[in-house]
């Protein structure tokens, strides 16, 4: 079990403590997940500790539900962005013909 505690001199923000032996774990690293490979590396990643036994299956598999969310809502708005812009060009004029000159 870890507990965040707020050190008043560290500017960093709050230091995680591990409950059980009373020390400072090292700084959580920030996970990037903006695209469908970053999600598809750190679900990787989860399986690859959960196989190890690092985590546990219960909490690796909550991991993996969240980052199957996120990689639901990349899609989405992929799908979104392609329908808009779809609509845009649908809704610009149709360019003009030229006339057909017979030579």
């Amino acid at each position: 079990m870890r507990t965040k505690l707020k050190s008043g001199s560290d500017k960093k923000g709050p230091e995680t403590i591990d409950a059980a032996t009373g020390k400072p774990d090292p700084t959580p690293r920030r996970i990037d997940l903006s695209s469908l490979k970053d999600v598809r590396l750190e679900l990787a990643a989860v399986y690859r500790k959960m196989d190890a036994g690092e985590i546990e299956s219960q909490d690796g598999t909550r991991r993996a539900y969240v980052l199957k969310t996120i990689h639901d809502v990349i899609v989405s708005a992929e799908l979104e962005r392609r329908i808009v812009e779809l609509e845009e060009r649908q809704a610009l004029p149709a360019p003009r013909a030229l006339p057909y000159a017979a030579h």
